[in-house]
């Protein structure tokens, strides 16, 4: 399993056209299964290019 941590993600734009999308993109070309954040956008975004975005504390329940 591949797990992308983001911590500390700083919004600058719309979703698709800031720092989340650019992440989310680097999440589905580096073919991860799950992102952990807390960021709300990423959240919103979970199931999108086949990625589980997941809060942290949701993650550690599920996984650990």
């Amino acid at each position: 399993m591949r797990v992308v941590l983001d911590r500390n993600v700083v919004l600058s734009g719309l979703f698709f056209g800031g720092v989340p999308g650019r992440i989310l993109a680097c999440a589905i070309g580096g073919r991860a299964k799950i992102l952990v954040s807390g960021d709300r956008a990423l959240l919103r975004a979970t199931g999108f290019g086949g990625v589980l975005v997941l809060t942290p504390r949701a993650f550690a329940d599920a996984y650990l």
